[in-house]
């Protein structure tokens, strides 16, 4: 897993609430999911960690226990594709699960624009404020 992924996963972990539940974390891909919040780390040109794609990301999160509290769902990208990514998982998700889908937000953050030190560590208060803002 590269640099990039690394950090992505420590901010999935600060974006996590104290009860954060993690699910799949031997998997190909990170999934975190906690109190009504799904995280998924990607790198947003339609692939996740480990080269998983939006469908294949669905299924896994369709599985996940507390799924069915989920209201959003965060993919954290560092890629401009994000969106695209995003995009292609809610439409999948709205397949899997009819009555989930159209109350759930699924949200793309490019990791790339969030603040961050010289070593390229996030700046935890800012990513507070944008996590709040959500």
């Amino acid at each position: 897993m590269g640099e990039h992924a690394l950090q992505m996963q420590k901010f999935a972990a600060y974006l996590g609430p104290s009860s954060v539940r993690r699910e799949y974390e031997d998997r190909e891909f990170g999934l975190v999911v906690g109190r009504g919040v799904a995280v998924v780390i990607g790198h947003g040109d339609g692939q996740v960690v480990g080269r998983a794609d939006a469908r294949e990301v669905a299924r896994e999160l369709t599985m996940t226990r507390g799924f069915d509290r989920v209201h959003t769902v965060i993919l954290v990208s560092c890629h401009s594709g994000a969106g695209t990514f995003a995009s292609r998982l809610r439409g999948y998700l709205s397949r899997y699960v009819q009555i989930w889908a159209p109350r759930t937000a699924v949200i793309a953050l490019d990791y790339m624009t969030l603040p961050s030190d010289a070593s390229g560590n996030i700046l935890h208060p800012d990513a507070t404020l944008h996590w709040k803002s959500l």
